[in-house]
């Protein structure tokens, strides 16, 4: 099995397509729904205006209910992936490499990381009040590895 190592733009471009898409969804059916809600008060007689009116505003409401929990979920990552964009450029910085060059193998900033720079391997070492770090050479017993652009 090979091990992911994501680079910086991965990083910075994730996710945004699908969020585009779920916005759309939610956009296209609150249309659908003012169009019926209105036949519906045009033409009181006919139910099936309001019976449908009913299930699109039900359905709306179900979307926009998931959408605020992805919405949470989806900050918190994003908040995550900046903090980890950050200090992909510090650790780029400090060894006088391109941020393009410098490849980790999680997705938050978290201690025991492997930072794949140069085709050399390190790990990340992290202080317990995270104002320090070390990267240390180390080697890996399986080298089947991705690189996720």
């Amino acid at each position: 099995m090979a091990m992911n190592f994501y680079g910086i733009s991965y990083l910075e471009n994730r996710g945004t397509i699908h969020d585009i898409i779920k916005y759309v969804i939610i956009f296209v059916v609150l249309i659908f729904f003012v169009f019926v809600f209105v036949r519906y008060l045009r033409f009181r007689i006919q139910t099936k205006y309001r019976d449908l009116s009913l299930i699109l505003f039900l359905s709306l409401l179900f979307l926009i209910g998931t959408q605020v929990s992805e919405y949470q979920q989806a900050e918190a990552q994003d908040e995550s992936y900046s903090q980890m964009v950050g200090f992909l450029h510090m650790v780029a910085d400090q060894l006088d490499v391109a941020v393009g060059q410098v490849y980790i193998n999680n997705l938050s900033l978290t201690d025991e990381t492997l930072f794949l720079i140069d085709e050399k391997y390190y790990v990340l070492h992290l202080s317990n009040d995270r104002n320090s770090f070390r990267l240390e050479p180390t080697y890996l017993v399986n080298t089947n590895v991705t690189i996720v652009e």
